[in-house]
C-alpha cells in the first residue's frame, strides 16, 4: 500500500492532467490553449565588454518592426550590475553627440529614454540624416568614444526599450 499510492500519483500526474504544453515552432509554445512566442536574436559580435546586434541593414531607423514600434538605426544602453551607470560615460556620451552635431552640422536625433531605478538610460538614434557610410562611421565613432566603458551595450535596427506606441 505505501508503494501503491505514490506509483498511483505519479500515473496521474503524468496522464491524468488536461494542460498540455506542446511546441508549435521555434519561437512559438502552445500551452492550455494559449500561444506563447518569443524572440531571440543572435548577434553577430561580441566583445568582452560590448555586446552588438545586428540585423544585417544599413538604413532602416523609422521604419516599423513587426510588432509596430519604430526602429533605429543605432540604440546606446548604459545599464547597471547594482551599482548604477557609470555617469562619467553618460556624460561623455552626450558631448559626443553635442560635438558630432556641431562637426557635421546635423540634428542627430537621439531619443533619452531613462528606463532603471539605478539610472539606466538608452539613447536612441535614428541617423536618417546620413548617408549609410556616414552612420557605419558615427557608430564606429560612437564605439570609439566609449571604449573605456565597462557597462555599455549597443544595439543595431532595433526598436527603443519602453517606447510608447
Amino acid at each position: 500500500m505505501k508503494i501503491l499510492f505514490p506509483c498511483i500519483l505519479i500515473l496521474i500526474g503524468i496522464f491524468g492532467c488536461s494542460e498540455k504544453t506542446t511546441r508549435t515552432s521555434d519561437t512559438k509554445f502552445q500551452s492550455a490553449g494559449i500561444e506563447l512566442s518569443y524572440n531571440i536574436s543572435k548577434p553577430d559580435s561580441i566583445s568582452s565588454e560590448h555586446h552588438a546586434v545586428h540585423s544585417g541593414s544599413d538604413t532602416v531607423s523609422g521604419k516599423n518592426s513587426s510588432n509596430g514600434l519604430q526602429v533605429y538605426r543605432f540604440i546606446v544602453s548604459f545599464y547597471s550590475i547594482g551599482a548604477g551607470i557609470e555617469p562619467k560615460q553618460l556624460e561623455k556620451f552626450e558631448h559626443f553627440l553635442q560635438r558630432y552635431r556641431q562637426k557635421t552640422s546635423k540634428t542627430i536625433r537621439a531619443e533619452k529614454t531613462r528606463w532603471g531605478r539605478e539610472g539606466e538610460t538608452d539613447f536612441c538614434i535614428e541617423l536618417s540624416e546620413f548617408s549609410p557610410a556616414d552612420q557605419r562611421m558615427f557608430i564606429r565613432d560612437a564605439k570609439e568614444e566609449l571604449k573605456t566603458a565597462g557597462r555599455v551595450n549597443y544595439s543595431e535596427n532595433s526598436p527603443c526599450r519602453q517606447q510608447h506606441r
